[in-house]
């Protein structure tokens, strides 16, 4: 039994138009030597992927706020490398070139799979981005010590602006 200990919010830096499976298959399919057709669709037996073993989240939600769930929680995927064994990895469909492209309908399911995830584990939730190095030391991750912009919002302002942990906040 996994003991989690963070729930981890991020974006696929795709279009919005990808779905759950093109992710999947991305993560999953071998790696090859070149790159191809970024602008369209992913074609993983064209363009080759990541070859990994697992896919990167547990929950994928898509453009039209539809939430497929990609693997059980008990499952470790890899969505931060050296903070998997513990984390609950859910995915916004988006956020290419760093922008913050999410749908309301993306907004509502993020929300809905939070609550229920945070009731469970009852552990912190933090962006991708969240879990970069303090490279200078002074107890804040600071946007020039990102090592990704994922997911390309403030997890934390978002949190408290839909007063998320209720009275908590205060």
């Amino acid at each position: 039994m996994r003991q989690i200990k963070r729930i981890v919010v991020h974006c696929s830096a795709s279009r919005t138009d990808a779905k759950a499976k093109d992710l999947i298959a991305y993560h999953l399919t071998p790696k090859k030597n070149s790159k191809t057709g970024a602008s369209g669709p992913y074609i993983p037996r064209v363009q080759g992927g990541l070859g990994w073993k697992t896919g990167g989240y547990h929950y994928i939600i898509e453009y039209d706020g539809n939430i497929v769930q990609t693997y059980d929680e008990s499952v470790v995927t890899n969505g931060v490398k050296g903070y998997n064994a513990n984390s609950i990895h859910i995915c916004l469909v988006g956020g290419r070139e760093g922008k913050s492209n999410f749908s309301p309908q993306q907004w509502d399911s993020l929300q809905r799979v939070l609550y229920d995830t945070s009731s469970r584990y009852n552990v912190p939730v933090m962006g991708h981005r969240d879990l970069s190095p303090d490279l200078d030391g002074d107890g804040i991750i600071e946007p020039h010590e990102w090592v990704k912009l994922c997911p390309c919002f403030d997890v934390s302002s978002w949190l408290k602006s839909i007063n998320f942990y209720g009275d908590k906040n205060k």
